[in-house]
């Protein structure tokens, strides 16, 4: 089986972001370009910290997904929720 990106619906690349209690820094991360049809995961590992509702509402192409805290569990939570072909972790 080959691999046709112009077939797939999935993105190439999905950036993984697991965050606590990083409101002003993602606010900066997702505020630069991003390249077009990459999938942006942010892991909350906080979901009772509602700082980051403007960041969610400001940025309906990204995924947002709550996680128990822990970089691990963060991260295997974006992993499950991510849809691309790769996969970045950006720690």
């Amino acid at each position: 089986l080959q691999y046709h990106p112009q077939m797939s619906p999935s993105p190439e690349l999905s950036v993984i972001v697991p965050v606590l209690r990083d409101t002003d820094a993602l606010g900066r991360l997702l505020a630069e370009p991003r390249l077009s049809g990459d999938e942006w995961v942010v892991v909350n590992g906080d979901p009772a910290d509602t700082s980051l509702a403007p960041l969610r509402r400001a940025h309906p192409d990204v995924s947002w997904v709550d996680a128990p805290a822990g970089r691990g569990r963060q991260v295997a939570a974006g992993v499950a929720a991510a849809r691309g072909r790769w996969v970045l972790v950006l720690h």
